[in-house]
């Protein structure tokens, strides 16, 4: 196979980054999570809590955790700056 070949090969068979940032899928999240579990992790971020119930899947709980996530590539990027999330919404 040429090493073209291969590279497209292997680049369709990764998960696309959102899949990847995912421990559970959006169903299990549904199952698994609870709207009090997501008003405690929202603590003060402002957010769509009136429609907590329609966005279990988003809760924090279902992605990894972000610093896990960059420890592991930390053979591959330097962290220069940290971000806070302040705000989310879901359309």
């Amino acid at each position: 196979m040429p090493t073209s070949a291969r590279v497209r090969a292997s680049v369709r068979s990764s998960p696309p980054p959102a899949q990847s940032s995912r421990p559970r899928s959006r169903s299990q999240a549904r199952k698994n999570l609870t709207v009090d579990s997501l008003n405690d992790a929202m603590g003060t971020r402002v957010w769509n809590a009136d429609r907590a119930e329609d966005l279990i899947d988003e809760h924090p709980e279902a992605y990894k955790d972000i610093d896990v996530v960059m420890a592991n590539q930390a053979d591959l990027v330097a962290v220069e700056h940290t971000l806070s999330q302040i705000f989310n919404y879901k359309g």
